[in-house]
């Protein structure tokens, strides 16, 4: 492909682009201006692509308008496209929000007849397996795959490998590309969101905050903006991370006898914030609604009937999204140029469950 013309690379990939559906029979391409910001080159190549696929009837161009895609005319494709999707975990284990996005990718990739295969690497046997199969896919898709828990020969043909995406921001990941929900503005849009509500922040601090590159940012991204805002944020890391255990009450209490101002609780996991909430509740008794909680996730089943507690829920059709369309350009020789996309969370604010609300990141 590198030795094409930029216009003739051009045409290729809008062929693709209709022979995937993402420009039904009939309808308009994009302007010329979007094209080329799209592809990254001129108008004038964008026009000599044009000029190819109206010869061949790809698409009819009209007089003072965009031109109209002609289906009849686009070869059909000669395969089915395959791409996989590696994880540690088995399906029915998988994290929640891998999952959505799973379900969300693969309804895209039915949509072209294209077959989205999970591919879970339990031991090192399958990873041995998975290792033999790579070269039979498009795209390869991890869900976060750290190089340090795989084994080493695999890790070597991953990063060997142009079109392997990661959808975690974990770090240590062998992909060539990430896309994935920018956590350190998760971390950023929290704390505003509770300093402007003159919220009395504890942030609790744990292990795996040292292991996960995606933790390690959000609550990068709380600690910065309070400290550019110059508002108080207590830092709260118990010896004992077991939240049910008497240990951890006490020290939660003890915590708040020192600070009774105290009100808010902020953990990179919904569901953990949650639970740590939960205990101030317990050792600490006020009226309902003074204890307030945060995190990232936005999961339906963890934020259900929660009235108290905000969410940076990931962006999960933008991802998808994102990761579909680079897939596709894997297929036509076109590769990221930007080694990582993040995208921007969606905030969902106190009263979630009862107002169904939510609200893009700003």
């Amino acid at each position: 492909m590198g030795s094409l013309p930029k216009y003739e690379e051009l045409a290729r990939r809008i062929t693709g682009d209709i022979q995937n559906g993402i420009y039904p029979d009939g309808t308009p391409l994009p302007s010329e201006a979007e094209l080329a910001a799209q592809a990254g080159v001129s108008r004038v190549t964008v026009r000599q692509a044009l000029v190819q696929l109206s010869r061949l009837g790809i698409i009819v161009k009209q007089q003072g308008r965009r031109s109209v895609v002609n289906v009849a005319a686009v070869p059909e494709r000669t395969r089915t496209l395959r791409f996989a999707w590696i994880s540690r975990d088995p399906f029915a284990g998988a994290t929640p929000v891998y999952l959505e996005i799973f379900n969300t990718l693969q309804r895209m990739m039915m949509r072209i007849n294209a077959n989205l295969v999970f591919m879970p690497m339990i031991d090192p046997r399958e990873e041995d397996w998975v290792l033999s199969v790579l070269d039979s896919f498009d795209g390869i898709l991890l869900a976060g795959v750290r190089s340090a828990t795989i084994i080493p020969a695999l890790d070597r043909r991953l990063r060997a490998m142009p079109n392997v995406i990661e959808i975690d921001d974990i770090g240590d990941s062998p992909a060539a590309c990430t896309i994935c929900t920018d956590n350190y503005l998760a971390g950023c849009m929290a704390a505003d969101y509770l300093i402007d509500r003159n919220r009395n922040v504890i942030a609790c601090v744990s292990g795996n905050c040292t292991v996960y590159r995606g933790f390690h940012d959000r609550t990068r991204g709380m600690i910065d903006r309070f400290a550019e805002r110059k508002k108080p944020l207590v830092l709260f890391n118990s010896e004992d991370e077991n939240i049910a255990t008497e240990a951890y009450g006490a020290a939660l209490l003890k915590l708040l006898e020192e600070q009774p101002q105290l009100d808010t609780v902020w953990h990179v996991v919904d569901f953990t914030a949650i639970q740590v909430r939960r205990r101030l509740e317990e050792v600490a008794p006020r009226e309902p609604g003074f204890y307030r909680s945060a995190g990232v996730d936005g999961m339906a089943s963890v934020l259900k009937d929660e009235k108290f507690h905000v969410s940076l829920r990931h962006p999960v059709e933008e991802i998808a999204d994102r990761v579909f369309r680079t897939m596709l350009d894997f297929t036509a020789g076109k590769f990221p140029a930007q080694p990582v996309q993040l995208i921007e969370p969606l905030l969902l604010p106190w009263s979630f469950a009862s107002e169904d609300s939510v609200v893009n990141a700003g």
